[in-house]
């Protein structure tokens, strides 16, 4: 049965992603057989590709994708189905996106290609260059401004723990997941980095147990943001309330551990984007 379920994930990602070179490809449908073989044995965890390469998504993007680390299944077009409609329907072209935790860019770049100006935020160097090459890749980046630092209820220095190996996307300052090596990254608060924008259409914060900090520094940043996406794992009732005390209404989207807060009334009561 485990063999079974893991053969459908790789189903989706074959779908999903198609080489650039047949050294990809080939490394793609290996990776797949490797991966269902090893189910049989082990519990699997996130899908990973042996060998780096180049590849297209279904979504018509280009994307770089790292050997050995979680980029694929970072990269996964629908991944987050209901996060993924929210910035399908929400947004619309010369609209600001904030990315709090863009990882390696999936929704930075569906955001851009859009025509949207994107505030991408990503603490983790060895993801933030992969980032970068990827909007490159697009011939996006004049449409997103990329701030390299740790989103943080105020400015300074924080200690991070990247997780060795492979699972890059989980790096956090709240949480050790396992053997972790611990860098010192500067941080700065949202409220600094937005306070040039008059209007946000929609933030997303995805920060690994960390969002909480991140809204206590987003006090100004906050009043002017239509949208907000949240994943919850920590200090659930602080953010629930903080929210709820600026006026948003709060919708849990679908069975994920992501939030919607609007001030569009109108918009979270009919579902728009879950």
């Amino acid at each position: 049965m485990r063999a079974l379920t893991r053969a459908l994930i790789w189903r989706r990602i074959i779908r999903g992603f198609r080489g650039l070179t047949l050294t990809s490809q080939l490394n793609l449908f290996v990776s797949a057989l490797v991966d269902i073989l090893a189910s049989l044995i082990v519990k699997p965890s996130n899908p990973l590709l042996h060998l780096s390469g180049l590849y297209l998504s279904s979504e018509g993007l280009t994307v770089y994708v790292r050997g050995g680390t979680d980029d694929l299944y970072n990269l996964l077009p629908g991944r987050e189905g209901s996060v993924d409609l929210v910035i399908r329907r929400v947004l619309r072209s010369g609209d600001v996106f904030v990315d709090v935790g863009a990882n390696v860019g999936y929704y930075t770049l569906l955001a851009a290609r859009k025509g949207c100006k994107v505030i991408a935020v990503e603490p983790v160097p060895q993801t933030l260059a992969v980032l970068r090459i990827n909007l490159r890749l697009n011939r996006l980046e004049g449409l997103v401004t990329v701030v390299g630092k740790c989103a943080w209820s105020s400015r300074g220095h924080v200690k991070l723990a990247i997780p060795q190996g492979k699972f890059f996307g989980l790096a956090s300052t709240v949480l050790n997941r396992g053997k972790s090596a611990t860098v010192d990254i500067e941080c700065v608060d949202l409220d600094s980095v937005l306070c040039s924008y008059s209007e946000v259409r929609l933030m997303k914060i995805d920060v690994e147990g960390a969002e909480y900090e991140v809204l206590k520094g987003a006090d100004s940043a906050l009043r002017k943001t239509d949208f907000i996406v949240v994943e919850l794992t920590r200090n659930v009732k602080n953010i629930i309330g903080m929210l709820l005390g600026k006026g948003y209404r709060i919708k849990r989207l679908g069975f994920s551990t992501y939030i919607l807060a609007s001030n569009d009334i109108k918009i979270v009561e009919e579902g728009q984007g879950c």
